[in-house]
């Protein structure tokens, strides 16, 4: 499979970075933190999620996020330049809300297991699929690009391992429904290099490697070298964090993200590329750890 040279940087640090951190950021920062995301110019970025706020406090204030984003002119400017961006619903009324925000993408998700996605969304992974399916279908209606991501696509806390066929089945369904972007996901970040080849060299036997992607988490360091392994099969979508942010936190275990200055930083040694620019991305990454440390404490969840 031919390697493509430049890679496309999907920047999850608002959403699945700061979710899973145990302190909560006014909006006012996180506006200030998307501006500076936006002027790295990934191809996108994922700026919050449409969930319960007493599941997930630290995502309650996402529409009032959208409404901002929608009047600033950083965001136009951005948008002119081609960075897109994206919110994660849960379920249709996830789906329902996302729809009167004018964000450019929806990031829908179905666990490879029945335990986590039971946990996650309390429904079998049959009852997600055939959901997100229909959404993915809704989503073309309404002009939004759909972004699919694969929980657990190698292991489950609840399971143990993930099957690989279970999870091709998962892929075929959604790459047949029409998601514009599928993601297999590594949510415990334990995958290494050869979990990645098998199950990638799976799905390239009937997807485009244009539609599918990977978000790595970094629990024992193995996220740039999974992102090299698939790289070298021709996938160049890859999921980063700036300041390797976040976790699941419906995935008991699972660490942070693979850092975004992480990943650009060695773009060079595989001969690849990315629009993004490391030097900001790094500058705003030491911004948003001061900041963090500033925040104010989670809530405890009823």
């Amino acid at each position: 499979m031919e390697k493509l040279q430049t890679i496309r940087l999907h920047e999850v640090a608002p959403r699945d970075g700061l979710q899973n951190e145990g302190v909560m950021l006014s909006v006012d920062v996180k506006m200030q933190l998307l501006e500076r995301l936006a002027s790295s110019r990934p191809a996108s970025i994922e700026v919050g999620s449409f969930v319960r706020p007493d599941l997930l406090p630290q995502m309650a204030d996402t529409p009032e996020v959208c409404a901002r984003l929608a009047d600033a002119e950083w965001a136009l400017e951005a948008r002119t330049a081609g960075v897109r961006f994206a919110g994660l619903v849960p379920n249709r009324r996830g789906f329902e809300r996302i729809l009167k925000t004018n964000l450019d993408e929806i990031t829908l998700l179905v666990s490879a297991t029945d335990g986590h996605s039971k946990a996650n969304v309390n429904k079998t992974v049959a009852e997600a699929l055939e959901e997100s399916s229909a959404l993915i279908h809704e989503a073309r209606e309404a002009g939004r690009f759909s972004r699919l991501y694969i929980s657990m696509a190698f292991r489950c806390p609840i399971e143990g391992q993930t099957d690989p066929a279970q999870v091709l089945d998962i892929v075929r369904a959604v790459y047949e429904a029409g998601a514009d972007r599928i993601l297999l996901s590594d949510t415990l970040g334990v995958a290494e290099r050869g979990d990645v080849e098998q199950l990638v060299a799976g799905v390239l036997n009937f997807a485009d490697p244009y539609r599918i992607g990977l978000h790595m988490h970094d629990t024992y360091g193995h996220a740039v070298e999974n992102c090299h392994a698939a790289w070298e099969m021709g996938i160049a979508d890859f999921d980063a964090a700036t300041g390797g942010t976040g976790g699941c936190p419906f995935a008991p275990g699972a660490k942070g993200n693979l850092a975004t200055e992480e990943l650009l930083d060695v773009l060079p040694s595989w001969g690849a590329s990315c629009a993004t620019d490391l030097q900001q991305i790094r500058a705003t990454a030491a911004w948003l750890g001061a900041e963090l440390l500033q925040g104010d404490p989670v809530p405890n969840r009823a």
